[in-house]
């Protein structure tokens, strides 16, 4: 996270502008790999909370910024559930020198996308006070803190607090998850999608081509993906979706199973990914793989020398 000597320094530099030109959900993610048998367990999870964030240039002055926030809780070593939010956001930044833009995409920027759950608490609250969900949330908050809260005011405060003091409070990323979500479906926030994959998906659609999706990303999420991009929706161009519950994505064996749910001739299926284990895997079950290396961030190299290297759709 940024110190507070590094974001004056990005905000301060002299002759640069920083504008916003959009804000949206890149990723959304849950898995829960060891459901539902640890769930009839008596647990006393741990919770551990990993930041982080990425910059790309998408043309001149122009930057994509990625704050990723993984929330995992576990029992012992095994993991009850995951969770995975990217918030991106697309800048204009013009004017500052080479040593100070990468202060702002790396302090200024993501200090911009991480507020967004702060920001809303009040309005959240207000709206869902007597909704049983977000009653076991504010009981866990009166236990963890100690405080009665009595009121809304009460509860922002002691939320709030939590955040600023970047506090690892289960009640807390409970709350930030929900007001992630209702964002997510109010469609002021937007799932991100490159031009070109939408391009190449009503493409394949308008032509027939049966299309599926195949993340670690649970369906639930995937489907709440498809129907709020920033496209629009364009879930009904999807006829399936497969998450980690058919098998690890590495495995060959679970694009056989893929293969056989579907009804296809493995040889039948292309599949895309940016991931060379995932692609390897794949050509291992008989599909047709294509590696996506967009900005050349994939190490190609890892990967056999008959598998399909492409920069993004566009003209595929």
């Amino acid at each position: 996270m940024a110190t507070n000597d590094t974001l004056e320094a990005a905000e301060q530099a002299p002759m640069g502008q920083l504008g916003i030109q959009k804000l949206y959900v890149k990723d959304l993610s849950f898995e829960a790999p060891n459901a539902p048998k640890i769930f009839t367990e008596q647990l006393s999870p741990s919770l551990d909370v990993q930041l982080a964030n990425a910059a790309v240039t998408l043309a001149e002055n122009v930057h994509e910024v990625v704050l990723t926030v993984t929330c995992t809780v576990k029992q012992d070593e095994r993991v009850v559930y995951l969770v995975e939010v990217q918030q991106a956001g697309i800048f204009n930044i013009s004017g500052f020198d080479e040593q100070t833009l990468p202060m702002v995409l790396g302090t200024a920027c993501p200090n911009i996308l991480f507020p967004y759950a702060r920001e809303r608490l009040q309005t959240f609250l207000e709206a869902n006070w007597d909704v049983a969900d977000t009653r076991k949330i504010v009981e866990a908050a009166r236990e963890a803190s100690g405080n009665p809260l009595p009121t809304i005011d009460a509860a922002v405060t002691q939320f709030a607090a939590w955040i600023d003091e970047d506090r690892k409070i289960t009640p807390l990323k409970t709350l930030q998850g929900l007001i992630w979500r209702e964002g997510y479906e109010s469609g002021e926030l937007k799932a991100h999608l490159y031009d070109d994959a939408v391009h190449a998906m009503k493409a394949y659609a308008n032509s027939h081509k049966r299309i599926f999706i195949y993340s670690s990303g649970s369906v639930a999420a995937q489907k709440l993906y498809m129907a709020y991009s920033i496209a629009g929706d364009l879930s009904s161009m999807i006829e399936g979706y497969f998450d980690t519950t058919t098998g690890p994505k590495s495995e060959a064996a679970s694009y056989a199973t893929i293969a056989r749910s579907i009804g296809l001739d493995p040889r039948d299926i292309v599949f895309f990914s940016d991931a060379p284990a995932e692609v390897t895997a794949a050509k291992g079950a008989g599909l047709v793989p294509v590696c996506l290396n967009r900005d050349g961030a994939v190490q190609v190299s890892k990967l056999a020398p008959d598998i399909r290297v492409i920069a993004d759709f566009t003209g595929l």
